[in-house]
């Protein structure tokens, strides 16, 4: 049986869900290529370097956000657009840790461009489309990082401890928090 050619995309798709399981320290081109089933040298001829992954990982979440589409109701589809941003992020919380190169991903430019044409076409001015970009930007990165956050510490302390109860409604909001005690170290 012949296996499945190696190709940008499968290396790509193969790093993603590694670090979507693992953690983003989890991926090495050693560890890539074995869970590909091929040689690490192989991985080169697809992506340059580690580095190129990440990019392109980062790209890949990035596209998986719905654009705002043109319509009437201009807020309906930036709070959709909103919405599916914040949920990307916590199926992928390694993106907001990925290195910062100072160039967009061509799937980043086509979220911006869409946002920010769906706010001008509301009729806003460039100076507040300006400011409604970046405090839609800044609330959507920074609260699915507090929600990573706060995640990450419940399941440290509390989970661990059996204390807490979360649930999640439809949009991954916290939405009933039921603490029995506070846990406290041990002195």
């Amino acid at each position: 049986m012949q296996r499945e050619p190696l190709s940008k995309e499968r290396v790509l798709r193969a790093a993603m869900k590694l670090v979507d399981s693992e953690g983003i320290d989890a991926l090495s081109m050693r560890r890539l290529a074995a869970q590909l089933g091929v040689e690490a040298m192989s991985l080169y001829y697809h992506v340059k370097n580690k580095d190129d992954i990440l990019t392109g990982i980062g790209d890949l979440a990035m596209s998986e956000i719905e654009l705002p589409v043109g319509g009437a109701d201009w807020k309906a589809a930036v709070r959709a657009s909103a919405i599916s941003y914040h949920d990307t992020l916590r199926r992928h919380g390694w993106v907001t840790s990925l290195p910062v190169s100072g160039e967009a991903s061509m799937a980043q430019l086509h979220y911006m461009d869409a946002l920010l044409k769906r706010l001008r076409e509301a009729g806003l001015s460039p100076e507040l489309t300006h400011h409604a970009y970046h405090a839609l930007e800044s609330h959507v990165v920074g609260s699915a990082l507090w929600l990573g956050i706060l995640t990450s510490m419940f399941s440290a302390v509390f989970f661990s401890r059996g204390l807490v109860n979360l649930w999640y409604g439809s949009r991954k909001k916290i939405q009933t928090l039921a603490i029995g005690q506070i846990w406290k170290p041990q002195a």
